[in-house]
């Protein structure tokens, strides 16, 4: 099997498996919200009584407390699909506090009477919770462009990241070709140089071995040549 192909599977099956704990952990995330907003809800129905008391009225107290919890949890989902469900769910609690402050259907605690002109009328409820939507809504659309713009740039930073490893790759590749190439003719140059050493070797050798030849010819005529004058210096003497 291609080598090259067995590392794409291996990187594609990575990514798959990347992107499955990405989807896990955000809906994690978003049941994690889910319980905390329930939480805040649960506390808020047993605070309503005093807060109809000391304000006359709960929703629009809780709008700003809402929305601040909106944009700090925001960057924990930074999905469109979960922000919107945040949103919604957020007004539905809201929706849900009107309807109780409405129908009195909350805790009663003795050091806190409430009198029966302190609670507010439909009408007021239903302006706090058509601001608390209107609330809601700007600020979830402000976030989605925030972060869609944020995923814009760092999607564009994440290309020009792989544009500029793929030119690194590809310099990386062409130096290593230059270099196996240079390597080669080095090779190639070391061989032909060992081989013109050898030549070189060989014909000095040669050389070496006619000389001694000469040599052993010429010392062997010179001994020929004194033996010749001895024997004429010899003749004479007779």
């Amino acid at each position: 099997m291609n080598p090259k192909l067995e590392l794409s599977e291996k990187e594609d099956s990575e990514k798959e498996a990347i992107l499955k704990n990405i989807k896990d952990e955000l809906a994690t995330r978003k049941w994690v919200l889910v319980a905390e907003l329930l939480l805040i809800f649960g506390l808020l129905y047993f605070f309503l009584p005093i807060g109809v008391y000391y304000l006359g009225d709960i929703i629009f107290p809780v709008i700003p407390f809402f929305s601040i919890y909106l944009v700090l949890r925001y960057p924990t989902i930074h999905r469109k699909k979960y922000n919107i469900f945040l949103c919604s769910f957020c007004f539905f609690l809201l929706i849900l506090l009107g309807i109780l402050e409405y129908t009195r259907l909350f805790p009663s605690y003795p050091n806190y009477p409430i009198s029966e002109y302190m609670f507010p009328s439909l009408p007021t409820i239903l302006i706090a919770l058509g601001v608390g939507g209107v609330t809601f809504a700007i600020i979830g659309n402000k976030l989605n462009y925030f972060w869609a713009i944020l995923s814009q740039r760092s999607e564009e930073l994440e290309k020009k990241v792989k544009e500029k490893t793929k030119e690194l790759e590809e310099a990386k590749t062409i130096l290593e070709i230059k270099i196996r190439a240079r390597t080669l003719a080095l090779q190639e140059e070391k061989a032909s140089l060992e081989e013109r050493v050898e030549e070189r070797t060989r014909e000095l050798q040669e050389k070496i071995e006619e000389l001694e030849k000469f040599q052993k010819a010429a010392v062997g005529r010179e001994l020929k040549m004194i033996e010749l004058k001895k024997e004429i210096k010899k003749l004479k003497t007779q």
